[in-house]
């Protein structure tokens, strides 16, 4: 099985996907009923239907099968207006751009929440000439996308009056705007293949969460065609926790709204390599430059830090963009600026972890728990066992009613909490020393407890 969806469908699996593989695998042959060896057969190209797969017999693999199992092996969970700092930095984008025409590819769009977030961006200043081209590889998630019906979890970074600009209520659903969907042309594609890419040319391609899931060389290869679809100057949008390092030279890195963006400039393109692609968890190449070394810090700025004296610690800081200056800032409800640096530092790929937090932080501060959510999560993706990330993670699970996420992060948080460095508890814990987080965790899952109990 692994080896027909390495071969047919480009995904290379991880080993700890066998799961994930032989759930898929069960599933499909249940509701097909058929047998494993039939069904295997039936996805086989004819090479490997010994001895003779030039006989006129020899079928060729079940394409719409295959397509339904790309899906159950590829699931994509996103909502409305992800990384807000990228919409912002998309509107400026085509506000400098008035007069001409504008277009933007969505790569990986999955069930049209982004398609659907970069149409109303532009439709916001007016710019109804331009065009969305929307591709992925599950038809499942674009028979979604078209139908363009989602749940309040989807608007969930939606504020009210937008929701009711954009959308329109239907039962228990809301439906996007019928000038919204216009916008858009989503179309059915495998990035690996190499005519997946339309040719453009686009100013701007948002391709989020997808790279860092693909081989080194996959992922070379596919930014390779995305920049010759992009225009010179244009605006290449991409996950968190993704990267162009050992993939191409031909950007700049910019920052916009405590988020961060590539911009086309030219230069010299890593060159690409016949693609492998997509792994069900990150593959080794993606491994984050160590972060900051935060137990190099003076212990007196730590101590200042520790006991808020935050403008005593700013003024006592070396100069320069660094998680220390970042949390200072925020502690002096400079969120703003502490946005800045850390976007500058997760550009930059100097932050680390820490960097992502000290965001998730500020998203906190301004209210905004989805994008705080998602900095925590990208957070964990350079670290898994960041004890404070977790703690954050589950106390906003819990206040957004999801108590199994939230027990599992707080469970991971309480057993993490206790190896934490006391650098790092001094410096992100908020004011807690250690004891008191572990306390601050047991009543928050004991909060749990409580309010299932009653309800």
């Amino acid at each position: 099985m692994r080896a027909i969806v390495a071969r047919e469908l480009g995904l290379e699996l991880s080993d700890d996907a066998d799961e994930v593989l032989a759930g898929a695998l069960a599933q499909r042959i249940a509701e097909r009923k058929t047998t494993a060896t039939a069904y295997l057969d039936a996805l086989s190209a004819p090479d490997t239907k010994a001895p003779d797969a030039s006989a006129p017999d020899a079928s060729a693999p079940d394409a719409t099968e295959l397509h339904t199992l790309g899906q159950l092996l590829t699931v994509g969970e996103t909502y409305f207006f992800r990384m807000r700092g990228h919409f912002e930095a998309l509107r400026a984008l085509a506000t400098e751009r008035e007069g001409a025409p504008i277009a933007v590819l969505s790569a990986g769009c999955s069930t049209g929440e982004e398609a659907y977030s970069i149409a109303m961006t532009l439709l916001s200043i007016g710019r109804s000439d331009a065009r969305v081209t929307a591709i992925d590889l599950s038809r499942r998630s674009l028979e979604a996308a078209r139908a363009a019906l989602y749940s309040e979890w989807a608007l969930r970074a939606v504020a009210p009056p937008d929701r009711d600009r954009w959308f329109t209520r239907k039962g228990r659903a809301w439906e996007v705007r019928a000038d919204v969907r216009a916008m858009v042309d989503l179309r059915a594609a495998n990035l690996i293949d190499a005519d997946a890419i339309p040719l453009g040319p686009f100013d701007a391609v948002f391709c989020r969460n997808v790279t860092m899931y693909f081989t080194r060389d996959a992922a070379r290869t596919v930014i390779a065609r995305l920049t010759a679809s992009l225009k010179r100057g244009g605006l290449l949008f991409l996950g968190h926790a993704e990267t162009l390092r050992g993939l191409s030279e031909e950007y700049a890195v910019e920052a916009c709204a405590g988020s961060f963006h590539y911009r086309h400039t030219g230069g010299a393109a890593v060159a690409p390599s016949p693609p492998t692609v997509r792994t069900a968890t990150p593959p080794k190449w993606m491994a984050p430059l160590p972060p900051e070394p935060l137990a190099a810090v003076s212990p007196d700025v730590v101590a200042l830090v520790a006991e808020e004296r935050f403008k005593e610690a700013l003024a006592a800081i070396a100069p320069g963009p660094s998680v220390l200056r970042a949390v200072a800032l925020l502690g002096d409800g400079e969120v703003d600026a502490a946005e800045e640096v850390c976007a500058h530092l997760v550009a930059t790929e100097e932050g680390g972890p820490e960097a992502h937090y000290v965001l998730g932080l500020a998203a906190e501060h301004r209210g905004d728990r989805p994008a705080a959510i998602d900095r925590h999560r990208a957070a964990l993706y350079l670290e898994p066992d960041f004890a404070l990330a977790h703690l954050q993670l589950g106390r906003l699970a819990r206040r957004e009613g999801d108590a199994a996420a939230a027990r599992r992060d707080l469970r991971h948080a309480l057993d993490l909490i206790a190896h934490e460095t006391a650098t790092r508890i001094a410096l992100l814990g908020g004011g807690f020393d250690r004891d008191a987080l572990l306390a601050l965790t047991r009543a928050e899952l004991a909060a749990i407890d409580t309010e299932e109990r009653k309800a």
